[in-house]
């Protein structure tokens, strides 16, 4: 059977649309500006998570040759609850323009941290809490949100009262 040239070049975009579908990690589809929290994922200061994860949160990937993720990740920030500081690590498949953000409820942007084209690899930032003017955060649930021009996900992180 022979195959129009136009299903041929359109076949491998088809494909990588269905994958990406099907990814847990992708949640295009949902408004991360939405809070809906499940929970949180708590993590210990390596980045271990302690008890169960919130389903709802993160999108995780198995890392290959060169450090650079099977496919677009946010992994679980830590140490989750923050005190002082938290990490948040994210990786990138191939070259891509990412955004990585802090929101406070109702959808209020209060930190940028990674905004801009990154080779693809595995990235560590450390977060101190502050917001884009330097205030150190009030306690409160914050999203941590990774976008690409394909792929979004969100976690959240809790800043602990004393």
């Amino acid at each position: 059977m022979k195959i129009p040239y136009k299903a041929v070049v359109t076949l491998p975009a088809l494909a990588c649309a269905f994958l990406i579908a099907l990814s847990a990690c992708d949640r295009s589809s949902e408004p991360v500006e939405d809070y809906h929290f499940v929970g949180i994922t708590q993590t210990d200061a390596t980045g271990v998570t302690i008890g169960s994860p919130d389903s709802d949160d993160w999108c995780e990937s198995s890392v290959g040759p060169g450090n650079i993720p099977n496919q677009y990740a946010l992994w679980p920030a830590f140490p989750n609850p923050a005190v002082g500081s938290i990490t948040v690590r994210f990786g990138l498949p191939i070259v891509d323009s990412v955004e990585v953000y802090i929101l406070a409820w109702p959808s209020r942007k209060v930190r940028s941290l990674v905004n801009g084209s990154r080779n693809a690899g595995s990235f560590a930032i450390t977060w101190d809490l502050r917001n884009d003017d330097g205030d150190l955060l009030e306690p409160d649930i914050y999203r941590c949100v990774m976008r690409t021009g394909t792929f979004i996900c969100h976690g959240d992180i809790l800043i602990p009262g004393p």
